[in-house]
């Protein structure tokens, strides 16, 4: 067999590692930002995702369960084991949006980005006291402030919620 000119030329191309792997196709499927925060420093094997949309959030999901890698929700605050596996935060502070919904009742619907800060002054009393730069995400997050089971005390009505594990 004939080698190719152009391997001759270039050389061999280098061996790619699974996290290299991972960090590129989660870059070619997210139109968000993936940023690499390396192999084996302090902090372990992580990147950093803020995605442009829920669907970047979906599709690194999927990649994180081919790959092994853990889903992390940035900033959240909670009696969490450190993860010995490679990570990826998901920083969600670009989905911010704040809606209200028609009708009588006063409802919302909040993008997990949306900060404390906003919740309270548009009327969500449940939110005032609490840290102004927490997002929605990580309060939900979060340890309750309310009893097992009594989740309609925390003023939720709904949410669509994609948890580490793919549910």
């Amino acid at each position: 067999m004939q080698p190719s000119r152009r391997a001759f030329l270039m050389g061999r191309r280098p061996v790619q590692t699974p996290w290299a792997a991972f960090v590129q196709r989660l870059a070619l499927v997210c139109r968000g930002t993936v940023r690499d925060l390396g192999e084996g420093g302090a902090d372990g094997t992580c990147a950093m995702l803020t995605p442009a949309s829920g669907a970047d959030v979906v599709q690194a999901r999927k990649l994180c369960a081919e790959y092994r890698v853990t889903l992390e929700l940035e900033g959240a605050a909670g009696p969490f084991a450190p993860s010995a596996r490679p990570r990826l935060g998901v920083d969600p502070v670009l989905l911010t949006g704040l809606t209200r919904l028609d009708g009588d009742a006063p409802r919302w619907r909040a993008q997990p980005g949306v900060t404390v800060a906003a919740l309270a002054s548009a009327g969500l009393r449940q939110f005032n006291g609490l840290p102004g730069d927490m997002t929605l995400a990580q309060w939900v997050a979060a340890p309750a402030s309310w009893p097992a089971g009594h989740c309609a005390a925390s003023g939720l009505v709904a949410a669509d919620v994609l948890l580490a594990d793919g549910v």
